[in-house]
Order: C-alpha cells, then structure tokens, then sequence
C-alpha cells in the first residue's frame, strides 16, 4: 500500500467526519460546536500573541532596568569614595540627615 492510497482511506468520502451521513439536528448541533470551537481557537491564538508581544516588553524592560541597576551601583560606589570617611544617616522617621558619630 501506498502512502497516497492511506491518506485517500482517511481523507476520502467514507470518512467518519463527513457530515452528509448524519441527520440534519445531529449536523446543526454539531455545526454550533464547531463554531464556538472555531472561536475559541482564535480567542487562543490572540492570546499566544499577547502573550509573546508581553515577554519581547518584558525582556526589554528588564534589560534597560539591568543597566540602571550597575549604573547604579557605580554611582553609589563613586560617592562612597568621595565621601570617605563622613558617612551619612537617614532616620527612619522624618527622613532627617545626621552626621555619623
């Protein structure tokens, strides 16, 4: 048997899903299901695009936040050198600033 003769088995007019073998109640019933099928199906396309549009963002996003995070961090290291010794403290309440003691 050929590959064509077995796709012509599944694909030919005997098959299980040829709606002309089946009565007409049973055919709009089944019509209805592949509609709200067929919906779902794009509803579940739409999705995986916005869901793929929403990781590229997100992706960006947190690449640009990376770079501000060393950026950052060098500025804070830098102020550390120029500050030396004189260190800085932030109370909790009031955000008042005190020399370190």
């Amino acid at each position: 048997m050929e590959l064509t003769d077995l796709a012509g088995g599944v694909i030919g007019e005997n098959n299980i899903l040829n709606l002309s073998n089946f009565s007409p109640e049973i055919v709009s019933k089944i019509s209805g299901l592949i509609i709200v099928l067929k919906t779902a199906g794009i509803i579940f396309i739409g999705y995986l695009i916005f869901l793929i549009i929403k990781g590229i963002l997100n992706y960006r996003r947190n690449k640009k936040i990376s770079k501000m995070y060393y950026k950052i961090n060098e500025i804070d290291k830098k102020l550390d050198v120029l500050l030396g010794e004189e260190k800085i403290k932030v109370h909790k309440k009031g955000n008042k600033k005190r020399k370190k003691k």
